[in-house]
């Protein structure tokens, strides 16, 4: 196993997800959400924290994988084997969510926000279901 040279302090992921996460704090601040603005200042920091945690020479396994702060070959397969698994259930709890939707939407009659939640539920699991079959398609063409 060789390891990675490291340019930056965290991994692109967590990168993007402490950006955004603390980008939405602040948006939400100044729109006046603060429960929202409290949730993800915890999410923003606290994957910051786990990020450089993982970051240091004697992190565990465990530790760098759930952190997707992954040092070598052998973490990133560990990584997406841990990922495929969470995007299987990701797509199935996606399908759970649209049937729920399209249950209360006719429960309730179709008002706005039942359609809007169902429309969203849709989308959603539309978009995880393109999502592992492009992936799919990608490994199996890498293969």
């Amino acid at each position: 196993m060789s390891t990675t040279t490291r340019k930056f302090p965290l991994s692109t992921p967590n990168v993007i997800l402490v950006s955004a996460s603390l980008a939405a704090a602040i948006a939400t601040g100044v729109l006046g959400n603060v429960p929202a603005t409290g949730v993800l200042l915890i999410l923003g920091i606290g994957t910051l924290i786990f990020a450089v945690l993982a970051r240091r020479a004697g992190a565990s396994d465990w530790l760098r994988i759930n952190a997707i702060e992954y040092r070598d070959e052998r973490d990133r397969e560990l990584g997406m084997q841990g990922l495929a698994v969470a995007g299987v259930v990701g797509l199935v709890l996606s399908f759970v969510w649209i049937i729920l939707a399209a249950l209360y939407a006719g429960s309730v009659g179709n008002t706005r926000p039942a359609v809007v939640l169902e429309a969203l539920a849709c989308l959603n699991g539309f978009a995880l279901a393109i999502a592992w079959g492009w992936a799919n398609t990608v490994v199996i063409r890498r293969r």
